[in-house]
């Protein structure tokens, strides 16, 4: 009898997996995993979730069948709302009775596999820190010099894949190679551009601004714990990033001036 319920403990697991990876609220997490775990019928569903582990179990009153408890912890982590947005969506079919439950998990085996490439997302962190240099008033010359600041952030990232940094070290020795960098082209070419401007475009794509807005609505709507955890991972990262900044400017206004 446990048997013919695993597949749905399964695609909450994997509903809630996919949800925690894409920095999806803790409450939406454990409501969107629910959904799956009663769409089996049986009356006992609970979720519990952090921003770093989920818990669920499915099981019936009758003392005949085994329950199914689960526990997954997660590793990985990034800001993909489109992720968040089809998982709700499959979540949704499944309860108008618009798909089964085997449908609901090979689509979400399609979800989860990856969008992009991870070249293209490195072309776009680029892109990303360019365009916020001109968004902040940047000239022509500032936003060469980011494109070199997002291929900082692009290098970082690989260097955090192959070397396995946790997210701190990660944090404070790329922007201390963007102070650097942003500081050492201004020694080169003194006032041709903004190397302050350089930096702050650099930091927005590392700025863990999608955890305080989590860990904000996590305790609004009760969840403290979670709440609490998000928002200490975000400030850990910002504290990570202001050091290596300001190592970095210490550095050239300090020592080197």
């Amino acid at each position: 009898m446990t048997q013919q319920y695993m597949i749905y403990a399964r695609t909450a697991e994997l509903a809630g997996k996919i949800l925690l990876e894409s920095r999806a609220e803790s409450y939406r997490v454990e409501e969107t995993a629910r959904h799956f775990l009663l769409a089996s019928g049986l009356p006992v569903a609970e979720v519990s979730t952090n921003n770093t582990g989920l818990y669920l179990t499915l099981a019936d009153h009758d003392n005949n069948m085994i329950p199914i408890t689960m526990v997954t912890r997660v590793h990985n982590f990034s800001n993909r709302l489109g992720r968040i947005y089809k998982v709700n969506n499959v979540s949704r079919q499944l309860t108008s009775g618009q798909i089964d439950i085997y449908q609901a998990y090979d689509k979400l085996v399609e979800i989860d596999r990856a969008e992009y490439s991870e070249f293209n997302k490195d072309i776009a962190n680029i892109f990303l820190v360019m365009s916020f240099t001109m968004l902040l008033g940047g000239g022509l010359v500032d936003i060469l010099a980011s494109s070199l600041v997002g291929t900082i952030v692009m290098f970082s990232r690989m260097l955090h894949k192959k070397l396995g940094l946790n997210e701190f070290i990660r944090g404070s020795v790329t922007t201390l190679s963007i102070a650097l960098v942003a500081h050492g082209i201004d020694r080169l070419a003194p006032g041709w551009y903004s190397p302050d401007l350089v930096i702050i475009a650099g930091l927005m794509p590392l700025y863990p601004g999608t955890l305080v807005t989590n860990g904000i609505r996590d305790m609004l709507k009760g969840d403290y714990l979670s709440g609490v955890a998000f928002i200490s991972a975000a400030l850990v990262t910002a504290i990570s990033l202001a050091i290596g900044v300001v190592l970095g400017i210490f550095i050239f206004r300090g020592v080197l001036r």
